[in-house]
């Protein structure tokens, strides 16, 4: 009789932070891994803060002791500048790194413009692969030692933006030098770090537009699209914080040229999007007269999916995407490549995730 192959030990670096705790539980019910660390710098329970009895022989340690680690993975559900500090001295010392912050995943934009810091680790970010599901390749994926997880804003608003560049490609059938995103938060999108702006007196019954001009993901996105569909984009990014404690719709806006009728482009839409998700598990589109629940957040929200719904009227395209900012955002898509890394089914460890409501 064959013996089952031993479980990946994985670590998480950042477990008490907002994706890192989704990130444990997914860990944790996931058939083919062992947690088997968490490390920080100030103890922790992650039995006692998350009532689950499954995590009382995940070790608590230090990060004094990340390199003693008995794991062969570790996820650094970090801010930038301590994965900037603790992914080169993890993979000098063997280990392979899924990264959730941005440190790494701008390639061809100086990162000092658009974060706080800079990233001086530059033969680490030349090997860095980007794991943008369901568009990394998958052989460089499977060879790579530090994968950078990307942004919630920049997931939802790619899975929209590539199907247009593909139009515009394929078709030339819009104009992709008018393209405005509407993109709404919830508010643990920003993290746990205490801020004015996100007390409940704040935020309740409250919205407003932030970062206008300049976020963070938009070479982010810039550089996404282009590497998938060769386009390069220019387009108006606005980012809305919303009173909701966790997901993401994103509503993107352009036009075709009058002669294209609305009958043509919803087939052009219709095929492009089958091509690119139609076999992709975790991608639920369609036609928002034919399913209008994929415009609810809450469909999405507790599930590792994306909703992408469409309209078209008068040459007017309007493209949705929603997905759960902390799982397919940050969590869940970390376990997607994961899963790409090891040879697993994409969604391996992702379908007992609940669903919305």
């Amino acid at each position: 009789m064959s013996q089952m192959p031993s479980p990946l030990k994985v670590a998480v670096l950042g477990a008490r932070g907002y994706s890192g705790l989704e990130l444990v539980q997914l860990l944790i019910s996931h058939s083919n891994v062992r947690l088997v660390e968490v490390f920080g710098t100030k103890e922790f329970s992650l039995q006692d803060e998350l009532l689950d009895n499954r995590f009382q022989n995940v070790a608590f340690k230090t990060t004094d002791e990340m390199l003693q680690s008995n794991a062969e993975l570790f996820f650094l559900a970090t801010p930038a500048e301590v994965s900037l500090e603790w992914a080169p001295k993890l993979i000098e010392n063997h280990f392979k790194v899924i990264d959730l912050s941005g440190a790494f995943r701008l390639k061809k934009h100086n990162i000092s413009e658009w974060y706080p810091f800079s990233n001086g680790k530059i033969d680490l970010l030349a090997k860095a692969v980007y794991g943008f599901q369901p568009f990394t390749d998958q052989k460089n994926i499977q060879s790579a030692q530090l994968i950078a997880n990307p942004g919630c804003y920049a997931t939802a608003i790619s899975l929209a933006l590539v199907p247009l560049a593909l139009l515009f490609e394929k078709f030339k059938s819009v104009d992709i030098n008018n393209i405005v995103v509407d993109a709404k938060s919830g508010t643990t999108g920003a993290g746990k770090n205490l801020s004015e702006d996100l007390l409940f007196s704040e935020i309740d019954g409250n919205f407003w537009p932030y970062k206008i001009g300049k976020h963070q993901h938009y070479p982010e996105i810039i550089e996404t699209v282009e590497n998938v569909t060769n386009q390069k984009l220019d387009f108006i990014l606005s980012t809305q914080l919303f009173p909701i404690s966790r997901g993401i719709q994103v509503g993107v806006y352009a036009r075709s040229y009058p002669e294209f009728s609305d009958e043509q482009m919803l087939f052009q839409l219709s095929e492009i999007l089958t091509q690119l998700y139609g076999n992709y598990p975790l991608i639920l589109f369609a036609n928002v007269s034919a399913n209008k629940n994929l415009l609810k957040l809450k469909k999405v929200v507790g599930t590792p999916k994306s909703h992408i719904s469409y309209h078209i009227e008068n040459n007017k395209i309007y493209i949705y995407v929603s997905i759960d900012n902390l799982l397919k955002g940050a969590a869940s898509q970390a376990i997607e490549n994961m899963n790409a890394m090891m040879g697993w089914p994409i969604d391996l460890g992702l379908k007992l995730v609940k669903e919305g409501l």
